[in-house]
């Protein structure tokens, strides 16, 4: 989604995901789907955002060092924060000020 930053009137992206995480039946999950999605996120991400700043959030399912995260940061992305599986991810036209990790919901 394209947001608006209305202090400044500057968009920026917010691409959200939740990678699989085992498989089940006929579907396949693994490193490889996942680094597949990553492919398909990215390139959905330069269609839609271009140049513009970028904000990737997700339960990626995925230790930080798989194929799929390390597409991002291997393509100019940056990792905010991340917990576990879930993680913050940034493009180059950010400073990361500060990061944290918030209360668990209970879920």
């Amino acid at each position: 989604v394209q947001l608006t930053n209305t202090s400044v009137g500057r968009a920026f992206w917010h691409f959200n995901t939740h990678w699989c995480v085992h498989s089940e039946g006929d579907r396949v999950c693994n490193e490889e789907v996942r680094y597949r999605g990553a492919k398909n996120m990215l390139k959905a991400i330069q269609e839609n955002a271009g140049d513009q700043p970028v904000v990737i959030t997700g339960d990626f399912n995925a230790n930080m060092n798989e194929k799929g995260i390390r597409h991002f940061l291997d393509n100019g992305f940056k990792l905010a924060v991340n917990s576990w599986v879930d993680a913050i991810i940034y493009s180059e036209h950010w400073e990361l000020l500060d990061q944290g990790i918030g209360q668990m919901a209970g879920s």
